[in-house]
């Protein structure tokens, strides 16, 4: 059904993507998960809105060593936000910067999701800095050229988060009614998970790895370690342990605190939860352990994170 042809001009959908982020900081991409925009000429996009074209993303997609994480975050979003339905989803990769997800629907099926970001929000540029900490010590020097190349990423408040959703959300109505005046027959398009240029970058990964960051991601607030993934798995745990860290680029246990402690920032800047709370819900059921792990990571107490943000 689909082509690889090049469009020639600017296609209508490339023009509104264009006039909602010429006024903003955030970048907007579309991941077609359908084929639907290689089909008509009034949605036909360059890669320059198909995929993150941040500079600092550029770099890291070109320079981490043994690890394909960029292709895999980007699978494993286009599932949640697949889940997520009809409504926008804010989350971060595994290097810290945030994106706006929103699938766009067309009769009942996902034709793509749309990526709105590829920013530091405020208050989590020490969580991203510790993100690429966590990469293996021989990276070194890739570290070094990453945490000077962080600095330069926009940061954004939580005000601004609020209003390029709803931005985007007038965006991808604008183009439901594309799609609708066009009459484009809906059935004759299968979603996929991933576009064709991350099928293919994710095929270095190994089915095992594909789904133990599954395992972690979905169930990290449950009493989650390497033996009971492999367990899950039905492996070897020195065989899981050593094909991750290959792969991924670090142990299981660090990417299991790291995708924790993610979240429990985000819950802490709710306020909903007292820190306790915040650590049950993330797979800590002690409180010392929750705090020791927090500090792992972020530098720094979960309390004294809650009151750092809260002063901003």
């Amino acid at each position: 059904m689909t082509t690889d042809s090049v469009p020639v001009q600017t296609s209508l959908l490339a023009n509104l993507m264009d006039l909602l982020q010429s006024g903003s900081v955030l970048l907007l991409s579309f991941e077609d998960l359908s084929g639907i925009t290689y089909d008509y000429p009034q949605l036909a996009l360059t890669e320059r809105l198909r995929r993150h074209v941040r500079p600092f993303c550029e770099y890291a997609k070109h320079h981490v060593k043994g690890s394909h994480q960029c292709p895999l975050n980007k699978s494993l979003a286009n599932r949640a936000a697949m889940d997520h339905g009809n409504e926008p989803l804010v989350g971060c990769c595994y290097l810290g910067l945030t994106d706006i997800c929103r699938p766009l629907l067309y009769d009942g099926r996902v034709m793509g999701v749309f990526y709105f970001g590829s920013v530091i929000q405020k208050g989590q540029l020490q969580q991203a800095r510790q993100a690429i900490g966590e990469l293996p010590t021989h990276q070194s020097e890739l570290k070094t050229a990453l945490l000077r190349r962080i600095i330069k990423v926009p940061v954004v408040t939580s005000s601004q988060l609020k209003q390029a959703v709803e931005q985007l959300e007038q965006l991808i109505k604008t183009v439901e009614l594309m799609l609708v005046g066009l009459s484009i027959p809906s059935g004759l398009y299968e979603t996929h998970t991933s576009n064709r240029m991350a099928v293919e970058n994710t095929r270095l990964f190994h089915p095992l790895i594909h789904r133990a960051v599954r395992i972690i991601l979905e169930k990290h607030d449950q009493q989650l370690d390497l033996s009971v993934i492999a367990s899950m798995l039905r492996c070897h745990p020195g065989y899981l342990s050593r094909l991750f860290r290959k792969q991924v680029g670090m142990p299981v246990s660090n990417y299991l605190r790291q995708t924790r402690i993610q979240h429990a920032c985000r819950l802490l800047q709710l306020g909903r939860l007292d820190v306790t709370a915040v650590g049950l819900e993330v797979g800590y059921e002690d409180k010392s352990n929750f705090g020791r792990a927090f500090r792992k990571v972020m530098k720094m107490s979960p309390g004294q994170y809650r009151q750092k943000i809260v002063g901003q």
